[in-house]
């Protein structure tokens, strides 16, 4: 497997792929790992970036 498969597969399991971009520049950026972002986490991850929406909270340039 290519690394570019890779890529897509990690990123667009099961219909995730904006989530795992967005957690995974929020993971780089705070230096965090990245084995915290699988595909069972990603409801979790959805709700709580609708919260920030919500909130006012999420960072919208």
């Amino acid at each position: 497997m290519s690394l570019v498969e890779l890529i897509e597969f990690l990123f667009c399991f099961r219909g995730d792929c904006g989530m795992f971009v967005l957690k995974y520049i929020e993971l780089l950026s705070a230096e965090i790992s990245l084995a915290t972002c699988t595909s069972q986490n990603m409801p979790f991850f959805r709700l709580k970036l609708a919260a920030e929406i919500a909130r006012g909270d999420a960072y919208m340039p």
